[in-house]
């Protein structure tokens, strides 16, 4: 007796097209009706071998268990132009103060519908992360790391644990991180290269706090019903130079993509966000959410320390141009009066003086353009938000 079964493509996409997780590698399931001893053949119905040598695969058999796998990617910024598909190479660093997301892909097995539940891990003085949970008919969300206002400089490996929540509580495993390998303009035209790694590398600054910062004022579970209109209390703290408007959007739901956008004005450190449960349509339950806010402003690369030592050796430099200007116009007086025989080696040092000054010139136009501020959208999310919808 002879059954034949087509297997298609993995064609699941967890991570768009940033980190596209489809695969041309087949699985399936069969069910073996009956002990005893089978043959399986194996042929591929999209390609041919051109050599006219028989193919080769990569076959594995085994009973199916309730089983997961996961990775955890760090979120780039969003580009300024939403309808560019950019694909960005991007770090997990944080400044003092600031809450970075990782974006957690997951991929079930064997019939696996247990929530999941991960979680950072031997976390670094300074850092804390708010556990993610991931209900069976979810595959993907953020678990944010948070630095504290006075978090030491630190630089290691994160370790992120996923465990599988009820009758399965005994399954645990280890989250990989993934990444882009270089940078690509257009998804849409170029192929994003992406890899995975056995271990996430995090860091910490010691010294630069976050431009933007933003809190909901109330921790406490908030409850409203279906289709009611809900109102959040914001607060900002900003650095001085990012005092501009601040774009502020609920988020980490794919039903709060219908929510409005609000701008709040420049130099306000506080808002009121409403939200309509009727426009979002939540389902009927809790649901854990975030603020994000998105701003611009001026941002130096270097701190204040490095910027005033950057500006003092600007200022020597400046003060020993005078100087050799004077010692210039000296060497230059001293040609026009020189003997002929003298003339040669007169002219060399005033040639001498005006390379030096030449070269102090572009070393301070240098150092002074490295410290002009830039221009910088920032973005910073606030901690979990937790909503009850009642019927």
């Amino acid at each position: 007796m002879t059954e034949e079964r087509e297997f298609a493509d993995q064609e699941q996409n967890l991570g768009g097209h940033e980190f596209n997780t489809a695969t041309r590698d087949p699985h399936g399931k069969v069910e073996v009706k009956a002990d005893g001893r089978l043959r399986v053949t194996l042929s591929d119905l999209a390609r041919t071998a051109s050599s006219g040598e028989d193919p080769l695969f990569w076959f594995r058999v085994e009973q199916e268990k309730p089983d997961f796998g996961a990775f955890a990617v760090p979120v780039a910024p969003a580009p300024p132009n939403r309808d560019v598909r950019l694909a960005t190479v991007w770090s997990t660093h944080l400044r003092r103060g600031e809450r970075v997301p990782l974006q957690i892909f997951l991929r079930r097995r064997g019939g696996l519908t247990n929530a999941i539940r991960f979680e950072a891990e031997g976390l670094p003085e300074g850092m804390k992360c708010e556990a993610l949970e991931l209900a069976g008919d979810r595959a993907s969300g953020w678990l944010m790391l948070e630095a504290a206002e006075g978090a030491p400089a630190w630089a290691g490996e994160l370790r992120i644990a996923g465990r599988a929540l009820g009758a399965a509580s005994n399954l645990e495993r280890r989250v990989s991180s993934g990444m882009v390998v270089w940078n690509v303009g257009d998804a849409n035209n170029e192929r994003v290269w992406t890899r995975l790694n056995t271990g996430l590398s995090a860091s910490i600054s010691g010294q630069e706090r976050a431009a933007l910062r933003l809190n909901v004022e109330s921790n406490a579970v908030v409850e409203a019903k279906a289709g009611a209109k809900v109102s959040f209390p914001i607060r900002f703290d900003r650095e001085e130079a990012f005092d501009r408007a601040v774009k502020l959007k609920p988020s980490g739901m794919a039903a709060l993509d219908a929510a409005k956008e609000m701008e709040v004005a420049a130099k306000t450190n506080s808002a009121l966000y409403e939200l309509d449960l009727g426009q979002v349509k939540l389902a009927t339950g809790e649901h854990v959410f975030r603020f994000e806010a998105t701003s611009t402003g001026a941002y130096r690369r270097q701190t204040k320390a490095e910027t005033e030592a950057i500006e003092a050796k600007a200022k020597e430099a400046e003060a020993s141009t005078k100087q050799i200007e004077e010692e210039l116009k000296l060497a230059k007086d001293a040609v026009a009066k020189a003997e002929a025989k003298e003339a040669d080696a007169k002219k060399a040092k005033v040639k001498e003086f005006e390379g030096r000054k030449e070269k102090l010139a572009a070393d301070i136009k240098r150092w002074r353009e490295s410290i002009k501020p830039q221009d910088q959208t920032v973005r910073a999310w606030s901690g979990g938000v937790r909503l009850k919808v009642l019927p």
